[in-house]
């Protein structure tokens, strides 16, 4: 596969990735987002250095921007999901962590 094409493709799923994370919250498709963010990234460094330059460093920042919120929102769900089991499990609340974790999961 060509680079071209192959940037195109990482494009695409990280879109369906995106969407998928937006709407649903689910952590495989927050995680294929971070790879997929991660391996464009890589790819747009190196098609640069070999002298095709596809994106702006203005665009190449906002990726980064965005694994990095990704990977906030992932760690968030995780916070959450730990929460929900040990408050099953030990049948009480955990209240402070709670009121942390609400705004942050919203700012995220």
């Amino acid at each position: 596969m060509e680079p071209l094409e192959l940037y195109s493709e990482y494009v695409q799923r990280c879109r369906g990735y995106y969407r998928a994370s937006v709407q649903t919250c689910d952590p495989e498709a927050l995680h294929d987002l971070r790879v997929h963010l991660r391996r464009l990234s890589v790819l747009t460094r190196a098609l640069g250095k070999a002298g095709t330059a596809i994106w702006s460093k203005e665009a190449r920042n906002d990726i980064r921007t965005l694994f990095r919120a990704a990977g906030t929102l992932r760690d968030i769900r995780t916070q959450q999901r730990l929460l929900r089991f040990w408050e099953t499990r030990n049948g009480e609340a955990f209240g402070e962590l709670q009121a942390y974790l609400r705004p942050v999961a919203r700012k995220a």
